[in-house]
């Protein structure tokens, strides 16, 4: 018998079973990278809205289909900067 082909079925396998373990840790760690930075885009969306004075005043607005009270909501709802807004936000879509 020729003592280099006495080697046993199990020896060769290691390296593939290593093989498996790096691409799945390299998944996990590329999915977390993934899901982290979608919660991270979420949080800086959501604090990013806060509690500005005009959307509570928007928020404070009569759901009544009167007349009157759709003249008063109207009347109180302020829309002097809205052009300069407007600008501003257009300029931020632009620039990326």
């Amino acid at each position: 018998m020729n003592p280099e082909n006495n080697t046993s079925p199990t020896e060769g396998r290691s390296g593939p079973l290593a093989g498996t373990i790096v691409v799945i840790i390299v998944l996990a760690l590329g999915a977390f990278y993934f899901w982290g930075a979608s919660v991270d885009r979420a949080d800086r969306t959501s604090t990013d809205i806060g509690t500005d004075a005009s959307v509570e005043a928007l928020n404070t607005q009569s759901d009544s289909t009167e007349l009157s009270a759709i003249e008063a909501d109207l009347s109180a709802t302020e829309l002097s900067g809205l052009d300069q807004e407007l600008a501003d936000i257009d300029l931020e879509l632009n620039a990326n």
